[in-house]
């Protein structure tokens, strides 16, 4: 049937069949998508089954349900529409959890790379641990803070030191007219 080729014995017979087909007598069509694998038993003895990852009858039913990679009471979560282990992660690490932390990881969390489990620690720790908080350095010059006080204090400054500046005029110019006041009195009483 469709194209298959029976090959038969005195009490049982096989068939090979040709592409997209399975069955005994190739009568089943594979209509597989990216999620479908065909497990068979015998030659011909198949069955449709879902990747890990997928059910349903079509296996277009995206779940956690038949995932079973994920390893050591870590929980399956599906995001961006890929599957996930999520590690306790003061515990193991990896992609599947497989990896125990060899010590805890305080203020940072346990992480692999290239198969070394070691401990990414929160911005202000450090250590072995992430038991050690970092020492704070102010760098003065590029924080924006700094730079902030600064254009502050510039702004206050002149407008501090613009109306004392003016006071200064004033006072002179005030200070000339009482004196060319006082020279014109002179003058008219001799």
């Amino acid at each position: 049937m469709n194209n298959g080729r029976c090959i038969g014995t005195a009490s049982n017979y096989y068939c090979n069949c040709s592409e997209n087909y399975y069955g005994k007598k190739c009568e089943y069509y594979k209509d597989f998508n990216k999620n479908m694998r065909l497990e068979c038993s015998m030659p011909n003895n198949c069955k449709v089954a879902c990747i890990e990852g997928w059910s349903g009858k079509y296996c277009d039913n995206f779940s956690c349900n038949n995932y079973k990679k994920c390893k050591n009471n870590s929980s399956c979560e599906i995001s961006n529409g890929k599957i996930h282990c999520k590690c306790n992660k003061e515990l193991f690490t990896g992609t599947y959890c497989q990896f125990r932390c060899s010590h805890p990881c305080g203020n940072g969390i346990c992480s692999s790379q290239n198969n070394v489990v070691k401990c990414i620690c929160k911005y202000s720790y450090t250590g072995v641990s992430c038991n050690k908080m970092k020492k704070k350095r102010l760098i003065l010059e590029k924080s924006y803070m700094f730079r902030f006080k600064i254009y502050l204090l510039t702004i206050a400054s002149i407008f501090c030191i613009i109306p004392i500046f003016l006071m200064q005029i004033l006072w002179i110019k005030n200070e000339k007219k009482a004196i060319d006041f006082m020279g014109i009195n002179l003058n008219e009483n001799l």
